[in-house]
């Protein structure tokens, strides 16, 4: 189901609109300084200077691309987001698997069962997801409890989840009408 975007408002096409131009003269700038242009940084000024003037001009334009390129953006997340994950799967997964894990048992052990006392009651939604005294964001968490529990590993596994979170679409998450799973 394709997300529905509010009307963005005046200030945020015109913000767009002035990075676009900004960028649009910055790329001037380079293909004529590599043509060998003599002055690049004047034509890339008055380019840009010029596709500013144009938004301002016809605000409805503006709308219709700032329209496009949120779509173009939306599609180019969906698929970043899928690449990494298989990278992740199918590269980061299969290495630090191959590189063997605090949790493989030994030869003579018959099992991982370790007998464990009740967790207190903040621990139960993750056993990671107790907040430290004084950080809120949930990298540093993550990179506590890695070093608590001795694997250090995991460290390198955080740009990872970092990207995987910053390509978040917003996707809607429903789940079919038909299962049947205690939430």
């Amino acid at each position: 189901m394709p997300i529905t975007l509010p009307s963005p408002r005046r200030a945020q096409l015109f913000a767009f609109w002035l990075i676009q131009s900004a960028c649009a003269a910055f790329l001037a700038m380079i293909v004529c300084a590599a043509l060998g242009v003599r002055r690049y940084l004047l034509l890339g000024i008055i380019l840009g200077f010029l596709m500013a003037l144009c938004g301002f001009w016809r605000p409805r334009a503006i709308a219709s691309l700032y329209r496009v390129w949120n779509r173009c953006a939306e599609r180019y997340a969906v698929v970043a987001k899928r690449l990494l994950l298989k990278i992740c799967y199918y590269v980061v997964f299969t290495v630090v698997g191959c590189a063997g894990s605090s949790l493989r048992r030994s030869a003579k052990s018959q099992s991982l069962w370790v007998p464990r006392t009740t967790l207190p009651t903040n621990a139960y939604a993750s056993q990671y997801d107790v907040a430290l005294p004084g950080i809120s964001h949930w990298s540093i968490n993550y990179l506590g409890w890695a070093y608590k529990s001795g694997n250090i590993w995991a460290w390198g596994l955080l740009p990872f989840l970092m990207l995987i979170a910053a390509l978040d679409t917003q996707e809607s998450k429903t789940y079919p009408v038909s299962i049947y799973t205690l939430f």
